[in-house]
């Protein structure tokens, strides 16, 4: 019975903590260590397809602009984050509220975060 019974909150606690709904930072900039702005511009589109298919962002920013590529600091308590962010423009937005988004890399060229506002909380 303590088989059972163990073997039951084992499957029960996987289940718990492997569910989805959420995203993970993945690698997808090929480059070794830090990356460059240039390797990270490059990656753009497979992150935009990855954070699509997470549903963090829509697909339609696949077709749009990279307007910049930038390294930023984020400070977080004592901590420093730092990141590369990417703003995209999505030229057939006439809404200039929803014409932009940004993308979130960790140095190493994982794709982590997207948002409207290009700042971290």
């Amino acid at each position: 019975m303590k088989k059972v019974i163990l073997i039951a909150t084992l499957l029960v606690s996987s289940l718990a903590l492997a569910s989805g709904g959420h995203f993970h930072p993945k690698k997808v900039a090929k480059c070794e260590g830090n990356c460059t702005e240039e390797q990270i511009k490059a990656a753009v589109p497979v992150a935009i397809k990855e954070l699509a298919n997470w549903k963090q962002l829509d697909a339609k920013w696949e077709t749009a602009k990279v307007e910049s590529v930038a390294k930023k600091d984020f400070a977080k308590g004592s901590k420093t984050l730092k990141t590369w962010v990417v703003a995209l423009v999505d030229e057939k937005e006439t809404d200039a509220s929803k014409n932009k988004a940004y993308l979130f890399f960790l140095e190493d060229g994982s794709i982590f975060r997207t948002n409207k506002t290009g700042e971290l909380k």
